[in-house]
């Protein structure tokens, strides 16, 4: 999959830019956001994002559940998942799952944990 893809120093420009002023949503964010870091640190560029983990959130926003894994989170609230543990298939997902959250997220209580 990877044999044809641009390596990181090309593209880390545009990560950049695309990512400038913005927070970095993800699931799991402490993981993807020190992956991005640590490819920035190796093409000596220092990388600092905010960050709002969907699994955070969702342990607030939805209690009690027995899992708080996106495959498991996605079942459990309808969000179908094409091309699963792939780049494009979680971020789908999990965008879709931020919507949700965003929607139950009656007290405004979002930015608290942004980080």
């Amino acid at each position: 999959m990877l044999k044809n893809a641009p390596n990181f120093i090309t593209i880390s420009k545009k990560i950049n830019e695309i990512t400038n002023n913005c927070v970095l949503v993800a699931h799991n964010a402490a993981f993807d956001y020190r992956m991005l870091k640590n490819e920035f640190k190796n093409i000596d560029i220092n990388y600092s994002r905010k960050t709002l983990c969907t699994i955070e959130l969702s342990k607030e926003l939805i209690p009690n559940k027995d899992s708080y894994s996106l495959g498991r989170l996605a079942d459990s609230l309808g969000i179908k998942i094409k091309n699963r543990h792939r780049a494009d298939g979680d971020a789908l997902a999990t965008l879709e799952l931020f919507k949700i959250l965003v929607n139950l997220d009656k007290k405004g209580n979002i930015e608290d944990f942004v980080k």
